[in-house]
């Protein structure tokens, strides 16, 4: 049985996160009491989840000729996902990605300032080789840390080929109504949705407004997250709300790019669109309980086992494309 087919085309960050009890002020230097680092990026984070979480992936970055480029390459390459397609810049760095972590009784907060390096800078033409091949996937996985011509591009031509594509608006900037009537599915959280809208997202009625708003722009299918609220999709004009799974959270990073891979992969193996929403929520719980971008990814086994028994509602021959593919 197949594996599904996903081709992300994103970033990639070497993420230095520091941790501490709280932010500092402007102007102000505080103690921290942590430092790691780690490998980051929306799109690779993205990619790394649908990859453990069982589908066959696809990665095109855009990286710099330096060390960090070669470690993230060679730590996609390791989780099976294949970056042959990976463009090289000799005249630009890697991104990078700081991360700060607020640790207090009342749960953990964190800031993070990207710095783009050689992702951005996809050029002209650079990705036209992928128009013979796009039809062969099954989900296309775009965010918004590339530049946005690159995007427009690769939807385009996803949507020539009958690809669905998936769009993570993060961090968010305007778009064109063009580039968001070549999405099939837009994955704000509550901030870029209200960014999107002038809807402030406080409860589940005003996100079901929101993602009835985002969908007439363009985007038939809206999936909003809410971080401990949990999460609603907008699929074919009704509206499915998904409680989030109660976990000990120690490091929101990655949590919304954790639940965006999964459900891609869960969907793309032929999950209903609410099954798919339940076992991306899964996936996320684990992500939040441990450090890091990608060291705290779940694989589908950890997965399975959060869901318990609730798998069993699910169908199985999608599952089995998960959990046993080739």
């Amino acid at each position: 049985m197949r594996k599904p087919r996903i081709l992300v085309v994103g970033s990639c960050n070497m993420d230095y996160t520091f941790g501490g009890d709280r932010f500092p002020k402007e102007g102000e230097t505080v103690m921290g009491d942590s430092f790691s680092t780690a490998a980051g990026g929306k799109g690779a984070n993205q990619a790394c989840q649908a990859a453990r979480a069982g589908a066959k992936v696809d990665f095109i970055g855009r990286i710099g000729q330096d060390a960090n480029g070669s470690e993230l390459m060679r730590g996609l390459g390791e989780m099976g996902i294949d970056t042959s397609m990976t463009v090289l810049d000799p005249e630009s760095t890697t991104g990078c990605a700081l991360i700060e972590l607020e640790r207090h009784a009342e749960g953990t907060r964190n800031r993070i300032m990207v710095v783009p390096g050689a992702q951005i800078r996809f050029r002209d033409g650079e990705l036209d080789f992928l128009r013979d091949r796009i039809g062969r996937y099954d989900m296309v996985l775009l965010q918004l840390e590339i530049s946005m011509s690159a995007n427009e591009t690769v939807a385009d031509m996803a949507k020539e080929a009958g690809v669905p594509v998936m769009l993570n608006p993060a961090p968010y900037a305007p778009m064109s109504r063009g580039f968001l009537q070549n999405v099939s599915f837009i994955s704000p959280n509550e901030h870029e949705a209200a960014e999107m809208t002038g809807i402030a997202i406080t409860d589940w009625e005003s996100a079901e407004k929101a993602a009835a708003a985002i969908a007439e722009s363009g985007p038939g299918n809206v999936l909003i997250t809410m971080g401990e609220a949990g999460a609603l999709l907008y699929y074919e004009g009704k509206t499915v709300r998904v409680p989030s799974v109660k976990t000990e959270a120690v490091d929101p990073t990655a949590a919304g790019d954790s639940f965006v891979g999964a459900f891609c992969a869960a969907y793309a193996a032929g999950l209903a669109p609410d099954d798919s929403m339940i076992f991306a929520s899964h996936a996320a719980s684990l992500t939040v309980s441990g450090y890091g971008a990608q060291p705290s990814i779940p694989d589908i086994n950890r997965i399975m086992k959060k869901l318990g028994d609730t798998a069993s509602r699910f169908d199985r021959d999608a599952l089995s494309r998960l959990t046993g593919g080739n």
